[in-house]
């Protein structure tokens, strides 16, 4: 192994980069996902990313074959990881309504800005999931591309888990 491979091993400077957006904007063919696209493609290019990573399974994708990080680290040969359990790996892990990834959608809740503890508690099984995904791949700095309401919970779960993060960009939404 060469020394640059080591030296990516060890976590240097910051090594998780989080981006919040909307999921829409990850499936190709949306509106604003070419603006996404570019956006990933050029954060990178800039921070000499390694790893994209992202809040999102291939039962997420609603028919597309590949995720708008997926196709930019597939162009820049980067590694890249769906990280959301699927609705069959949900179900092992007891997450009620499994496949449903937006929380309103199934929430009993009607404010959508009162926190509904069976959504709170699948989301947190759902955070250790991306957390141990991140963990295992061990090559860093790691792109984390994620619902923008779960970068401050996310970036405090790898915090407590000593990995240094970055907020990038808490709300991406095309110009």
């Amino acid at each position: 192994m060469s020394n640059s491979s080591v030296g990516q091993r060890r976590r240097p400077g910051t090594p998780v980069l989080l981006v919040g957006t909307r999921h829409d904007y990850q499936r190709p063919g949306n509106p604003g996902s070419e603006e996404f696209r570019a956006f990933v493609a050029a954060t990178c290019r800039q921070l000499d990313i390694k790893v994209i990573a992202e809040e999102m399974s291939l039962d997420g994708l609603f028919g597309a074959k590949h995720a708008v990080c997926n196709q930019v680290a597939n162009s820049l040969r980067l590694t890249h990881r769906y990280c959301d359990p699927s609705i069959e790996e949900q179900k092992m892990l007891g997450i009620a309504h499994p496949g449903k990834t937006n929380p309103s959608a199934f929430s009993a809740v009607p404010d959508p800005y009162e926190v509904d503890s069976e959504v709170e508690a699948a989301n947190e099984i759902r955070r250790h999931c991306w957390l141990r995904c991140i963990v295992e791949l061990d090559f860093w700095p790691v792109l984390f591309v994620c619902g923008a309401h779960h970068v401050e919970p996310f970036r405090e779960l790898l915090r407590a888990n000593s990995i240094v993060s970055d907020v990038l960009c808490p709300r991406w939404t095309p110009h």
